[in-house]
């Protein structure tokens, strides 16, 4: 059986209800199985409205006096899941959910200035049954993960990190661009346990929308997941093949091949394999795009826009200046 990797987006989008279009594009690029939103800015009583037919788990910012901060998780409406209860202090919420067996998945905003201690991180892990995936914008900066410094809260999830059983997915790429002073950091986190996380793919999307924080995508790869050759083509637009040669000729006149191989069955599956792993090393594949649900709103101007964006968002992270930056609003 194939199955193709279940995917699960991480992004601190700022405001729900102004960003509903957005979210909606993001499901119909990536059709996640979940999308962990933080700072959804909901009134304390307020549900999320509905989105696509997905489920939610929220939990949303109380006593303030104007609507903010706040975490939603959105599900797919044909994945099973049920919400794990947590008693915290901290806006966090938790569902279980099957990737291939029963997984936990919690997510968690902290605000900028809200002093959390390693106790408080602590309280959370002991509540969340394994394994576990946590998405979180910490508001905390360490080089370890990216930043360009390294705060007293950035120590305190450093010291939670040193325990054996969580691990972090970050790969140092920055997740947040500062609207002010263009500064690129890494504040948005994900951990899992350490079993789990040799099967995530933890990517940065360079996809810019109406937020600061760039979007995350965490790819769980199936135990049963393969490459359906079926449709996977060949690149052959621009292919190599002097070296595709030169590479399989060195491969055939190698001790791969000797006079030992009298049988032809045998023969002929060593010779093809290494055909293929030869093409594979020189030429690569290419995979055509999976097909999505068509959406009555997407049209090229749509598209040509989100490209321009995404092409803008590329040179400011190059070159840094004021001018890319405002190309990039």
């Amino acid at each position: 059986m194939q199955t193709q990797p279940k995917n699960i987006i991480q992004w601190n989008l700022n405001g729900l209800h102004k960003n509903i279009d957005e979210i909606k594009l993001i499901i119909n690029l990536h059709q996640p199985i979940a999308i962990c939103l933080q700072k959804t800015n909901l009134k304390f009583d307020e549900s999320p409205p509905n989105i696509n037919n997905n489920q939610y788990a929220t939990k949303n910012r109380r006593g303030c006096l104007r609507a903010s901060g706040g975490v939603c998780t959105l599900i797919n409406n044909s994945f099973p899941w049920e919400e794990i209860p947590l008693h915290t202090n901290i806006e966090a919420v938790a569902i279980s959910i099957i990737l291939e067996t029963k997984t936990t998945l919690c997510n968690i905003y902290i605000l900028n200035n809200f002093n959390f201690t390693l106790i408080d991180l602590e309280n959370i892990i002991k509540q969340l049954p394994r394994p576990f995936i946590i998405v979180r914008d910490f508001n905390s900066h360490s080089h370890s993960w990216g930043s360009y410094k390294t705060d007293l809260t950035g120590k305190i999830i450093e010291k939670l990190l040193e325990q054996d059983n969580i691990v972090i997915l970050n790969n140092k790429k920055q997740t947040r661009i500062n609207p002010t002073n263009r500064n690129l950091s890494a504040i948005d986190l994900t951990f899992s346990t350490p079993t789990l996380a040799q099967r995530l793919h933890w990517q940065v999307l360079n996809e810019i929308y109406n937020s600061d924080h760039l979007p995350i995508s965490i790819q769980f790869i199936s135990n049963a997941y393969q490459m359906n050759h079926s449709t996977i083509k060949w690149n052959l637009k621009k292919p190599d093949w002097p070296l595709f040669s030169n590479l399989l000729e060195k491969k055939i006149n190698s001790s791969e091949f000797t006079d030992d191989d009298i049988d032809i069955e045998t023969t002929v599956s060593k010779f093809t394999k290494t055909v293929i792993e030869t093409a594979e090393q020189t030429i690569g594949y290419i995979k055509p795009p999976s097909k999505k649900t068509p959406v009555p709103w997407w049209n090229n101007e749509i598209k040509q826009s989100i490209s321009l964006k995404n092409k803008a968002l590329k040179t400011f992270i190059k070159t840094r200046s004021l001018e890319d930056h405002i190309k990039l609003k």
